[in-house]
């Protein structure tokens, strides 16, 4: 809590929460992150090491990230961002003789009430800004977890289909494409492609050396993505974002010990709030998806509104509408490619 805070901002502010001040990062909206999300960053301009330096000093590591909207606005949803790691190194970046290399993790939300301009100017001074925290309501949360359990078993059952779905989707997507494209390489303008013996006498001597492996590993690692009982596939990976969210995550589950568990007895984990908080962070988490453009199209939408959402119900609302329509998007294009 900071006691020079500006008084014009007392009437916008959750009393339940301090005013802060904090450094702004400016980010498309493209780049945002979510809970537990990491980015690497490689602070080259002096300006930046500038606000390095406060955030560190006076702001024990944190940083937020400002998304700017077109046109010449931010957003008031910010993650807030620990500075994990970093390092110095000395070269000539063009700006100066020193650039520093960071890795930074969402740690909590926040939302802005009024930002600073640089005091030199936007090309050689930074931003930095009064934010409140946006932890999730805990009162609304336990309310919720003790009242309708089955609110949430239906949820995040629902999620659990929906998410086995587009599995199987991407699956029969990537074994069409992999068809029509035997199909086009086996006929080329109607004819029957006819290899010459140069050219077989080559594809045998690059499988009898393993110069063909390459290729073959790149497939396997497509249909091992693809796999719901891979160790690499999709599930995995959730079930990492779900770790990942749930060891970073220092607002979503503000409960006394001897109400962590109010979903359900010892025994039965899996419904605790730290738990639920986790998995619907991490369905949202990037790494569980893949790059296919229409897939990131429709994640960024949501991600955008998960950012302001401080209400687990609510949020897994979104990754179901989230997951129906990447449901929706695959079964298009299965149905195109059949």
């Amino acid at each position: 809590m900071y006691d020079n805070v500006p008084k014009e901002l007392s009437g916008k502010s959750n009393a339940d929460e301090p005013i802060r001040e904090v450094c702004i990062l400016p980010f498309p909206l493209m780049d945002i992150l979510l809970q537990g999300e990491t980015k690497e960053l490689c602070l080259y301009e002096e300006r930046f090491h500038k606000l390095f330096e406060k955030a560190t000093t006076d702001h024990a590591g944190i940083v937020a990230m400002g998304f700017i909207a077109p046109p010449n606005g931010m957003l008031q949803g910010m993650p807030l961002c620990e500075i994990e790691n970093y390092r110095t190194m000395e070269g000539d970046t063009g700006f100066g003789n020193l650039s520093i290399l960071a890795t930074i993790r969402v740690v909590g939300r926040a939302t802005l009430l009024d930002v600073q301009p640089p005091a030199g100017g936007i090309s050689e001074g930074y931003m930095t800004g009064w934010c409140q925290e946006n932890p999730d309501d805990e009162t609304t949360t336990k309310s919720k977890a003790s009242d309708n359990k089955g609110v949430y078993k239906e949820l995040v059952d629902e999620c659990d289909e929906l998410f086995k779905s587009i599995v199987a989707l991407k699956k029969s997507v990537q074994s069409l494409e992999k068809e029509q494209q035997s199909k086009a390489l086996k006929n080329k303008g109607g004819e029957t492609e006819v290899l010459s013996e140069a050219t077989i006498r080559r594809m045998k001597l690059e499988a009898d050396l393993g110069l063909d492996d390459d290729d073959d590993d790149d497939d396997d690692d497509d249909d091992d993505y693809l796999d719901l009982d891979d160790v690499d596939g999709p599930k995995t990976a959730l079930e990492k974002a779900i770790q990942i969210a749930k060891a970073s995550d220092t607002q979503g589950y503000m409960v006394i010990s001897s109400e962590s568990d109010i979903l359900g007895s010892t025994e039965n984990q899996k419904w605790s709030i730290q738990n639920l908080t986790a998995l619907s962070w991490a369905y949202f988490n990037k790494d569980v998806w893949g790059e296919d453009d229409d897939e990131e199209s429709t994640l960024l939408k949501y991600r955008l509104q998960a950012l302001n959402s401080n209400d687990v119900v609510e949020r897994f609302m979104l990754v179901r509408n989230m997951l129906k329509a990447q449901n929706a998007v695959l079964k298009k294009k299965r149905d195109n490619l059949v």
